[in-house]
């Protein structure tokens, strides 16, 4: 493989282009210094983690494991092997041809090996087709619950200010009606440029920023009353999954939270309706707060401690104890991954939890790393978690 270009602000052993702008990017300006255990941190946290992916040099995956798993690409790792992400990347040069070609989509691995095989990263032409062939109506049907992986990848690859030029420039040639359709997997997708955004350039932001304005205007052109108002949810029990939403809540934080968020008409928005209020972190604790013990279905949401500040691990606490299995380790050790990068004492009682849940070893290692903030909190632990703070302890004066 062609030698990747690592970002400036590589660490702890794993690299992106997805912050090559630094401070310098959009989200530079909501930096929390001291929110995080160090300046990479609090970078990461200004531009969007956890929903950011950075690659890792380990060992290239044999042949048959890509192949049974070509879209299995964990959804919530935020490090992948850069070995396998660049498969998983290659993969998706290939699309079928025809809507509803269920034979060519059983065989995707065969038919994608030829982009597989190529050697050295993406190019930024490379990531524009990508984007471009499988955000288009026709491709809707086969679309993976993955793809927002594929957009953070391709970021990780060659930088956010490439990726969010495709991704404008496919939904300017979606037809105004697929913008008010409602489209789950395009929602999903739509979501993830909302964090791609905010790792671009200023100057880059600006441009793009105007192109989604138009769009989103078009857009609310369509709608009942030619205006944007909260919706009751449908039969399967959810709002509308609009793109024209998405939008609305990339581009107007907190107004578009309380029309465009699902739950908005129940004046209860869920939690992912809050990850673009930036700028609001009141208002981000007191909807939580209104939602009590419900979760409303999601999982812990780790930025949400960002945008709303420390009191949110409070609410959090309560909650996540329903998403600790000792039977799903995966899952566990992604919780670790998203919360592990918060310098808050009340961080502890979540790693606590982590310590008894299938995520011990990574839990464990996250108090190793940080022996010297967790020790002093750990001796101060009551409660139930009181006797795993004493282990925890004993394991870290050995």
């Amino acid at each position: 493989m062609a030698a990747q270009k690592r970002s400036a602000k590589d660490t702890k052993g794993i690299y992106t282009r997805a912050l090559d702008h630094g401070t310098a990017a959009v989200g530079g300006q909501w930096l929390r210094p001291g929110f995080g255990f160090d300046d990479a941190d609090d970078l990461a946290w200004a531009l969007g983690f956890p929903h950011v992916r950075f690659l890792s040099n380990e060992p290239k995956f044999k042949l048959p494991e890509w192949k049974l798993g070509i879209h299995r690409i964990g959804e919530f790792e935020v490090a992948q092997p850069e070995s396998l992400a660049l498969r998983f990347v290659r993969s998706f040069q290939f699309r079928p041809a025809r809507e509803g070609d269920w034979d060519a989509l059983s065989k995707w691995p065969i038919h994608a090996k030829p982009f597989v095989d190529q050697k050295g990263p993406p190019s930024e032409s490379e990531a524009r087709e990508i984007v471009l062939q499988h955000l288009q109506p026709t491709s809707y049907w086969y679309l993976p619950s993955s793809f927002p992986v594929l957009v953070y990848l391709l970021e990780a690859f060659v930088g956010p200010d490439a990726v969010a030029t495709a991704f404008v420039e496919a939904l300017e040639r979606l037809p105004a009606a697929e913008l008010v359709a409602d489209r789950p997997k395009f929602h999903a997708a739509t979501q993830s440029l909302g964090f791609v955004l905010l790792r671009v350039r200023g100057d880059v932001s600006e441009g793009l920023l105007k192109r989604l304005g138009k769009i989103f205007d078009a857009g609310v052109a369509k709608m009942p009353g030619k205006s944007m108002k909260a919706e009751k949810k449908n039969a399967a029990g959810v709002t509308p999954l609009r793109i024209l939403r998405t939008l609305d809540l990339i581009l107007h934080g907190r107004e578009a939270a309380l029309r465009s968020g699902d739950g908005a008409a129940a004046g209860k928005p869920s939690r992912s309706s809050l990850l673009f209020v930036h700028d609001d972190p009141a208002f981000v604790l007191d909807t939580l707060k209104a939602r009590g013990d419900d979760p409303g279905g999601t999982e812990p949401l780790a930025r949400l401690t960002f945008l709303g500040g420390e009191s949110v691990l409070d609410l959090e606490q309560k909650w996540i104890e329903r998403y600790v299995a000792p039977g799903a380790p995966a899952t566990d050790a992604m919780l670790v991954e998203h919360y592990g990068r918060i310098q808050s004492p009340k961080i502890v009682p979540h790693m606590l939890a982590m310590v008894d849940s299938g995520a011990k070893r990574a839990a464990m290692d996250w108090f190793k790393r940080h022996a010297e903030f967790a020790a002093p909190l750990l001796r101060q632990q009551k409660g139930p978690r009181a006797a795993t703070a004493k282990s925890v302890l004993a394991t870290l004066k050995k």
